[in-house]
């Protein structure tokens, strides 16, 4: 999703285009709620001003054809199966399901260095800046195969972290371990 606007669509759009200056097949496909959708933007003057200013660069002709908002749906899983990196640009994030989702289908996340971000995610998957992401986007230019086998080790990682298997065996340690604690006082 792009909403609100700490989600960064800006910066995607920065990716975007400097990937089109060298190559016009690159695409930016958006998973969510158009800001046009979302009643309270109207509401926020701050939020409002951010979607206008970012509404009125998606009319710019290198834009016109490069990006498509897919809509809000269940069906993420399916949507990912036509995409090769999910970028996720936030500002901060308390986990951010969309990298998580992005490995677990084998699609590449670039994920913009927020804090607390590096104890969730592999330091090569965290961002710095913008040219950070269209170096590693331009480097799988027309070389699908190694994309995808790329994705493989990341898919890995994330059944091996976020799988809920994992996840229920840690928090059912956490409980115990909390328990246990509480029973000595």
């Amino acid at each position: 999703g792009v909403n609100p606007k700490l989600k960064r669509l800006d910066l995607a759009l920065d990716i975007l285009e400097q990937l089109l200056q060298q190559d016009s097949r690159y695409k930016l496909f958006i998973k969510g709620h158009h800001p046009n959708e979302i009643y309270w933007i109207n509401k926020r003057e701050d939020e409002r001003a951010y979607y206008d200013k970012l509404l009125a660069r998606l009319e710019e002709p290198q834009f016109q054809s490069s990006v498509q908002f897919d809509g809000h749906g269940d069906d993420v899983a399916e949507w990912l199966q036509k995409i090769g990196f999910v970028l996720s640009m936030s500002d901060l994030e308390s986990f951010h399901l969309a990298p998580a989702e992005a490995m677990t289908s084998g699609t590449y996340p670039l994920i913009r260095h927020w804090t607390g971000s590096e104890t969730i995610y592999p330091d090569d998957l965290l961002l710095e800046d913008v040219s950070d992401a269209v170096g590693i986007i331009r480097s799988y230019a027309d070389d699908s195969d190694r994309l995808l086998e790329a994705g493989k080790p990341l898919q890995a990682y994330a059944f091996e972290h976020f799988a809920v298997e994992t996840l229920a065996k840690k928090l059912e340690q956490l409980i115990l371990e909390a328990l246990s604690e509480t029973e000595k006082h």
